[in-house]
């Protein structure tokens, strides 16, 4: 496997939480200008890169049956590898915090704003979404679809490729994220990228009811969506030509009980007209 390393400096502004820029490499430096300071990132571009799917895992604490769509999920990691970028969204009114036992609170503004668009819970869940395929009649897709959609979009041809490079501050816990989209096909409509931090090991109560008693304590959650570093519809993105690169760049603080070591960048670029995702890519933001 060959490994093309490219430098790209990105602007690092100080007393901002969250910032983006868009420029296509050149020379092989992209230059950012009003800045405070600057840091310097190296993308390890590697091809070819498979078709990454993303599958959005629509659930929430209190939905007893969302266990079961976990596990469904889990299973085509599991087969799938790295293709598969899963995004677990507590969202509507099984995210709502209930009680005591119940009290954590998984919602997120991002995971609120696409419910809201893509309707999910208003159908119920466990439901979800592979790629937002077959928006705005067919996108909702239940547990039992899950495995032969993902069988569908891992076959497709790869359109773009997405790498990232990440900078975490363990004092400040502000993690640095460049992106880097890189066009592989013609891509004509207009586009829009994604990013997000997604969570993992988190071990907070449950509701299952494939068992008595039915609330698990020490369930661990997976994949949890925990903030959208980027606009949650998006950043619009004008794309290079075949074989170029665009570069974006974004800042977020992790929350005070996020584990930095169980955090991943999730990114995915979609097709701003269809809102059919057309590349996903995951990194781990520590080694």
């Amino acid at each position: 496997m060959k490994n093309l390393h490219i430098l790209a400096t990105i602007s690092v502004l100080a007393s901002a939480l969250f910032f983006a820029g868009c420029d296509k490499i050149e020379k092989p430096y992209l230059q950012t200008t009003n800045s405070v300071s600057s840091d310097s990132l190296v993308f390890a571009d590697t091809l070819p890169q498979a078709k990454g799917v993303l599958l959005e895992d629509y659930t929430g604490h209190t939905c007893g049956n969302c266990p079961g769509a976990a596990d469904i999920a889990a299973g085509l990691k599991t087969t799938y590898g790295e293709q598969v970028v899963i995004v677990a969204v507590h969202a509507g009114g099984f995210a709502k915090p209930k009680g005591t036992l119940l009290s954590y609170d998984f919602r997120t503004p991002a995971g609120d704003e696409w419910d809201t668009f893509f309707g999910i819970s208003a159908v119920s869940n466990p439901n979800g979404m592979i790629d937002r395929d077959g928006y705005p009649t067919t996108h909702v897709k239940s547990k039992s679809a899950w495995a032969g959609a993902v069988a569908n979009e891992s076959a497709l041809a790869v359109q773009a490729n997405l790498f990232f490079a990440t900078k975490y501050d363990a004092s400040t816990r502000v993690l640095t994220i460049g992106t880097m989209t890189k066009t592989l096909a013609a891509l004509t409509s207009t586009y829009k990228l994604v990013v997000v931090i997604t969570e993992d090991s988190i071990v907070q109560p449950q509701l299952d009811y494939r068992f008595t008693p039915d609330t698990i304590t020490n369930y661990i959650h997976h994949h949890a969506l925990r903030s959208a570093a980027s606009p949650a519809m998006g950043d619009e993105i004008t794309l290079a030509p075949i074989g170029g690169s665009v570069i974006k760049a974004y800042n977020v603080t992790l929350g005070n009980d996020w584990v930095a070591e169980h955090c991943s960048v999730a990114a995915f670029l979609y097709d701003a007209t269809t809102y059919k995702v057309v590349q996903a890519a995951e990194k781990k933001i520590l080694p």
